[in-house]
C-alpha cells in the first residue's frame, strides 16, 4: 500500500502544513477529498481506506499550490486529470507500489 503521508510540504518556497481529517470536506456545497488554504498555508486531506486515492488527492492539492504560486489558472477538471496522470506514471514506474507484507 502507498504509505506516503507527508506532514508538511514546500511548494515553490512556500511551506504548507498537512492536516488529515476523518470526515468528508465540504467546499461550495460539494464533497471534496482535499482542500488547500493559500492564506493559512494548510492542505487538508480527507482520509480514505485507499492510500493511493489519498495520495492522488495530495497531488491534486499540490498542483493547486503550484498553479497559485506561478499565477497559472487551472480548472478543477484539468487539475484532477493531471493528478491522475502523475499518479499513474509514478505507479507504472515503480515509484509508488504496494508493500509486500
Amino acid at each position: 500500500m502507498c504509505r506516503i503521508r507527508p506532514v508538511s510540504i514546500n511548494i515553490m518556497g512556500i511551506p504548507y502544513q498537512m492536516e488529515y481529517v476523518r470526515e468528508p470536506i465540504i467546499q461550495d456545497g460539494a464533497t471534496c477529498g482535499g482542500q488547500i488554504d493559500f492564506w493559512n498555508r494548510k492542505i487538508k486531506i480527507a482520509e480514505t481506506p485507499n492510500a493511493e486515492d489519498m495520495f492522488q488527492t495530495i497531488l491534486h492539492e499540490v498542483l493547486h499550490g503550484i498553479a497559485n504560486a506561478v499565477h497559472m489558472e487551472m480548472d478543477e477538471n484539468s487539475t484532477d486529470i493531471l493528478a491522475g496522470v502523475i499518479m499513474d506514471t509514478f505507479c507504472r514506474n515503480g515509484w509508488i507500489k504496494e508493500d509486500e507484507e
